[in-house]
Order: structure tokens, then C-alpha cells, then sequence
């Protein structure tokens, strides 16, 4: 299927973003792990860009619950690393894909295939990881936790409408 050279563009910026945000994102998660332990022992999240991170460090967890939180994320570490390097891959060999030098739509469907399925692996581990810490949270916490999600899903639909506004323009400016 040919595509105008418009659309070619939209489709070629969609990706590009989506690669940008997952390589961003992999490296902000390095960093947050680096500057996660500067927090916990100086008590400072300002260095952590990984937001989730740095608004779980603020929770004012008991002492208790830190040893548990700690506990079942030590159970999980390896686990989730693992599935995120699975999806960070199948999202690199899918970005290949659609960036081939020739067109393949079943190479594409194949890597777009396996990203989904490494995706659903990371969705159940994390939605064991999250009954598991939902376990511990107090009620308070699991209200702060659920206003956060949907504070942070508001964030990103405001980001993506932001880069669908400057594509639409980039598209009307050049006569399309």
C-alpha cells in the first residue's frame, strides 16, 4: 500500500516518536535507579526524572511497608527486568522494521506481533507486581497512587494532542 507523501510523513514522524519515547524512556529509567539511591539516602527526589519513582518515594511509606515494598520488588527484579529488555527489543526490531530501506508487511506484522506479545508479558508481571504492593498500601496511599495514574494519563493524551497539533500544521503548511 502507497501512501501520500503527507500521510508517509505523519506515519514516519508517529513512529519516530514512538522510538524516540521508547529509548527516552529506557534511558530516563536508567537514570531514575541511579539517582533513586541518591534519594533514599539523601532523601532528595528532584534528580529522578522517572516519575512514578519519584512519586512512590514520596508516599510516606512506614517503615514496615518499606521492608515490604522492598521485599516484593526484590522478588520481582529480575522477573521485570527481563520483561522490559523483551519489549525494549521487540520495540527496536519493530521500529527496524518499519524503517527498512524496502517495504515488508510481513516482517512488519511479524516484529509488531512480537512487541505486542512481549508487551502482554510486562502487563501480567506488572499487574502481579501491583496487586502485590497494592497489598501494602494504605487506603490514602492507594487513592494518591490512583490519582496519579490518571493525572499521569492526562499528561500524555495532552502531549500526544500537542504533537498532533504541530504535525497538522506542518501538514497545512505545506499544502496538503
Amino acid at each position: 500500500m502507497m501512501f501520500s507523501k503527507g500521510r508517509r510523513f505523519f506515519a514516519v514522524v508517529a513512529v519516530a516518536a514512538l522510538c524516540a519515547v521508547l529509548v527516552g524512556g529506557a534511558l530516563n529509567i536508567h537514570k531514575a535507579y541511579g539517582a533513586a539511591g541518591a534519594a533514599i539516602h539523601g532523601g532528595n527526589t528532584d534528580g529522578i526524572e522517572a516519575p512514578f519513582l519519584k512519586f512512590f518515594l514520596k508516599l510516606n511509606l512506614s517503615s514496615a511497608q518499606k521492608q515490604q515494598v522492598a521485599s516484593i520488588l526484590k522478588s520481582y527484579r529480575q522477573t521485570v527486568g527481563s520483561s522490559v529488555a523483551a519489549v525494549v527489543e521487540a520495540k527496536k526490531n519493530l521500529c527496524d522494521a518499519v524503517h527498512s530501506a524496502t517495504y515488508d508487511e510481513n516482517k512488519v506484522r511479524a516484529a509488531a506481533k512480537n512487541a505486542a506479545s512481549a508487551q502482554e508479558e510486562l502487563a501480567v508481571v506488572r499487574a502481579q507486581l501491583a496487586a502485590q504492593l497494592q497489598g501494602v498500601l494504605s487506603a490514602d496511599q492507594l487513592a494518591a497512587v490512583t490519582q496519579f495514574r490518571a493525572d499521569m494519563y492526562s499528561h500524555i493524551k495532552d502531549k500526544l494532542a500537542g504533537i498532533h497539533s504541530i504535525i497538522d500544521l506542518w501538514i497545512a503548511s505545506n499544502g496538503a
